[in-house]
């Protein structure tokens, strides 16, 4: 339900990097003939197994970001579902990060990004459809479309993103379309009415939000005609067969290639009226009703 957490910290970088850690557009002290430092180190450091990146700057750490379930297993398509899973995976996120710097005592740990996810048992590819000429309040912009893949709505503090986790990590479809709403500074303060800190993160409070979030997605509604087009769109969602063989193929032997290739993008065009979709089947308003199904994949599986 939590992915990518942006954290505001503050830290004195220690003299030496434990292993595990990867420098990336890295400057180095400079120090000068006085044998003094005049620029301290600056750049990003990224923990290799669990992908944490630190941005250092002056020699301190002034931020951390991380995606949360990477945390606790072996990708991101695995959820975190619980706040035990949760609270463990913000104190690794604490010890790694302890690793590399000295934290400042009293520190809130406050969030300047935070991306609420939930998986849907409904096909990316048919949701992409239903929703690519869908505006979202607060975002002013039409989606970005990859047919078949993905969606992206982008605002200044706000975005949103539909597309296959399958076929991200594993270059294949799947069933399962990954919803990520992706909130930053004023707007978590107007969502969560409060400032969101690491001690004040609470899973079932971050569903809510999530499940707000998603009645933007209206149910698409069941159309009334049915014509050539839409009884092969019906065929094709209801899986009909005649002789083992799809309705729209036997169309085939008996109409031109230009008419058929006329009727399948009917068919298509007609499928987005005639599928009904509605996320709150997905998404039920209490969390303890909501049943996430994962996407399990390793990140070595992904390139």
């Amino acid at each position: 339900m939590i992915d990518t957490i942006s954290v505001h910290l503050s830290g004195k970088m220690k003299s030496i990097v434990p292993p595990g850690w990867k420098k990336e557009r890295w400057v180095d002290g400079i120090i000068n003939e006085e044998k003094k430092m005049i620029v301290l180190c600056s750049g990003r450091l990224r923990h290799t197994q669990t992908g944490l990146r630190l941005g250092v700057n002056g020699g301190e750490v002034r931020w951390a970001e991380a995606e949360m379930s990477r945390l606790l297993f072996d990708c991101n398509g695995i959820l975190i579902k619980t706040q035990d899973q949760l609270d463990q995976a913000i104190a690794r996120l604490l010890e790694l990060v302890s690793g590399v710097c000295d934290l400042r005592p009293n520190q809130e740990f406050r969030l300047t990004r935070i991306d609420l996810v939930g998986h849907a048992k409904i096909s990316p590819a048919v949701l992409v459809r239903v929703y690519k000429n869908h505006r979202l309040p607060g975002i002013h912009r039409d989606p970005v479309h990859y047919p078949g893949e993905s969606l992206f709505w982008k605002g200044s503090k706000r975005k949103c993103r539909i597309y296959d986790k399958k076929l991200r990590q594993m270059q294949q479809h799947g069933d399962v379309a990954r919803i990520e709403w992706e909130l930053h500074g004023r707007v978590i303060l107007g969502t969560f009415k409060r400032p969101l800190t690491l001690g004040t993160l609470q899973i079932e409070e971050c569903y809510k939000i999530y499940y707000n979030l998603s009645q933007a997605f209206k149910p698409k509604r069941l159309t009334k005609k049915l014509n050539l087009a839409g009884i092969l769109a019906m065929a094709n969602k209801e899986n009909w067969c005649s002789g083992g063989v799809p309705l729209i193929e036997h169309v085939r032997g008996w109409k031109t290639q230009r008419y058929f290739r006329d009727l399948q993008k009917r068919v298509v065009a007609f499928e987005l009226n005639y599928i009904s979709v509605d996320l709150s089947s997905s998404f039920p308003p209490s969390f303890q009703a909501y049943q996430p199904v994962d996407v399990p994949a390793s990140f070595n599986q992904r390139f």
